[in-house]
């Protein structure tokens, strides 16, 4: 029940459907004479048009510069990848891996597959939405990493959960981590609070590895690519939304996680 209800709240309440129930509605009243109404559904519309253009960072922002970008790590157990970005439904029609977005986060783990060759990697992905052909994320990284020549033997797919909840319980039930084992976690930046806490919240301790970044570190970033501000304010708007919910039904113990000091295997200087 919960991720049905946190998939129709998603879907109405984003800023790009939100603001086009807005404009309609506005719309309608404005031809249907109510003029002084249609203002006030018209408005927010233009006020958010105008912000698309640089502000929308700034909620992306404290997200993204949570935790710090490839901290040193001399040794490690595994990798955590959590599925998003890739296209499993025109993947399969085209017979090719393909990645919508994200792709970042897939060269961070063949970077460090490379690094640490004795370290196992598992993706935690499974479908977030409805799907009659029965395509799973995990289709795309089993296909990427077999075309990358990563020994199967080295690849874990968690290809049930439905959100990044199940993906860590999933990853935990499967993994079954051991006290003092390092386990990196490759995701968006954006999305790496809400995931850390989630590991937190479950008892897997994990290395926070930011990817795909959509933001400069610091300052106003004007941009004239409307298409990439929305997804920007998009991605910080579902990710604002999910840490609220998450902390108000009790799967995260604290709304933004603290970074930690992490157990990097280093026994001297890296």
């Amino acid at each position: 029940m919960f991720f049905i209800l946190a998939k129709l709240f998603g879907y109405v309440a984003s800023p790009s459907h939100f603001g086009l129930i807005l404009l309609v509605a506005g719309t309608l009243l404005l031809f249907a004479g109510f003029h002084r109404a249609a203002r006030w559904f018209l408005l927010p519309v233009a006020i958010g048009g105008l912000c698309l253009i640089g502000p929308v960072q700034w909620l992306a922002q404290p997200l993204e510069n949570r935790f710090p970008a490839r901290p040193t790590l001399c040794g490690i157990d595994g990798i955590i990848l959590l599925g998003g970005g890739e296209d499993p439904k025109i993947a399969r029609q085209r017979d090719q891996p393909l990645l919508r977005e994200r792709p970042g986060k897939y060269f961070e783990a063949l970077d460090l597959l490379r690094r640490f060759p004795q370290a196992k990697l598992i993706v935690a992905a499974g479908s977030g939405s409805w799907d009659p052909e029965g395509t799973r994320e995990t289709d795309v990284s089993s296909a990427l990493f077999a075309q990358a020549g990563i020994a199967p033997s080295r690849l874990i797919f968690e290809s049930e959960s439905r959100d990044t909840f199940e993906n860590f319980r999933n990853a935990k039930a499967i993994l079954v981590p051991r006290p003092g084992e390092r386990w990196v976690l490759l995701t968006g930046a954006i999305h790496m609070p809400r995931s850390v806490a989630i590991a937190r919240q479950i008892g897997f301790p994990v290395i926070p590895w930011p990817t795909d970044y959509r933001t400069q570190p610091a300052g106003l970033m004007i941009s004239g690519d409307l298409t990439w501000n929305l997804g920007t304010l998009e991605d910080a708007f579902h990710e604002w939304v999910g840490l609220a919910v998450y902390r108000v039904t009790g799967r995260l113990a604290t709304l933004l996680p603290e970074p930690e000091s992490i157990d990097s295997g280093c026994t001297g200087p890296a």
